[in-house]
This record gives structure tokens, sequence and C-alpha cells, in this order.
């Protein structure tokens, strides 16, 4: 009787240092998964596919200081049968946003104001334009217009120097007219 019992006792012990080792192979095994790339089904989703002859790729512009977007379409016959990191290398910088055979989208992130915004910079008498170009990062100059600065609140000074935003060229013609100089043409 006492031999049984020892029998069971052991095959007991036996089940749950075999339940122990299944366990702690099968959370190694996990943990191993997540570091490789590709391993767990969630990540394997776009592995092999290659964008088809259909397929649209579609460039995503980003301005975080306005939290505006962009978007334009590229030329998606250039990136017929790429995988999604094939098309990561074409395009350094962006992040896939999406990715199937039918479709690609890339996303951008730009620190500045999207082109719809106009910045305006006080230099001495002038007050300089600028807005940023489309689907870049780079401003250009727009237009400079002569002030009277002298007559500029301390406030409004002090914005201009730093660069004060407006929605547009009109928006900052019409902050700026009170102040303007006008050229009168000598004959």
């Amino acid at each position: 009787m006492m031999h049984k019992e020892t029998n069971k006792r052991k095959y007991r012990q036996r089940r749950w240092i075999t339940a122990v080792l299944f366990l702690a192979v099968a959370v190694t095994g996990f943990l191993y998964a997540r570091r490789q790339p590709g391993m767990l089904a969630e990540e394997a989703g776009t592995d092999g596919e290659t964008l088809t002859f259909h397929a649209e790729v579609s460039l995503r512009y980003h301005y975080a200081l306005c939290g505006h977007d962009m978007e334009q379409e590229a030329d998606a016959r250039r990136y017929i049968g790429l995988t999604q990191e094939q098309l990561t290398e074409e395009f350094p910088g962006y992040a896939v946003k999406k990715f199937s055979p039918d479709q690609a989208i890339l996303q951008k992130q730009y620190p500045c104001y999207c082109p719809s915004h106009i910045l305006a910079y006080l230099e001495g008498e002038e007050v300089v334009l600028k807005q940023c170009t489309a689907f870049e990062e780079n401003f250009e100059e727009v237009q400079r217009i002569s002030i009277r600065a002298e007559q500029l609140s301390a406030e409004d000074r002090e914005a201009l120097m730093a660069g004060k935003v407006f929605a547009d060229a009109n928006a900052a013609k019409s902050f700026l007219a009170p102040y303007q100089v006008f050229r009168q043409e000598q004959h």
C-alpha cells in the first residue's frame, strides 16, 4: 500500500516538473521569437509580399508644428516587385505606414510648418515672408515688406524677431499694413 502511494506521489511530481519545464521552454521560445524579425505571425504579415503591377504608392508628409499633412503619389511602376524592406531602402527617412501588394503608404515627418502657412521675420526695417516648399523641409523667401519698425509694439517686435506664423500671405500683409512703408516712384 505504501509502495502505491509513493508511486502516485512520484507520478504527480513528474507531472508538475514536466509542466514547469514545458512552460519554461514555451516562454523561452516566445521571448526568442520576439527578438527575431518575422518569427511571430503578427510580424510576418508582409514577408515575401511584393508590390504588384496595379499597386499605388503614396507619400505622406506630416508637418509637426501645424499638424497638417500633405500627400502625393509616387510613380508605382518603378517599385513593382519590391518588398517592404526594399521599398524602405528606396525611401530613406520615411516610415512605412501600410504595405500590401496593392498599396504602400510611406510617411515622412518634418519639424516645421506646412506650405499653407507664412512665417514673418523682422530684419531691420523689413519683414521677410517665408514659406515652406511643398513636400520639403526647406523655406523660401516669398516677399520683403518695408515697415516702420519703430512703431511696432514690443510684443509684435519680439514675435517678428522670433518668426511670427500666419495662416497665409494675406493674413501677414493685413497684420503689417499699419506699419508698411509705401515707396513712391521717383520721376
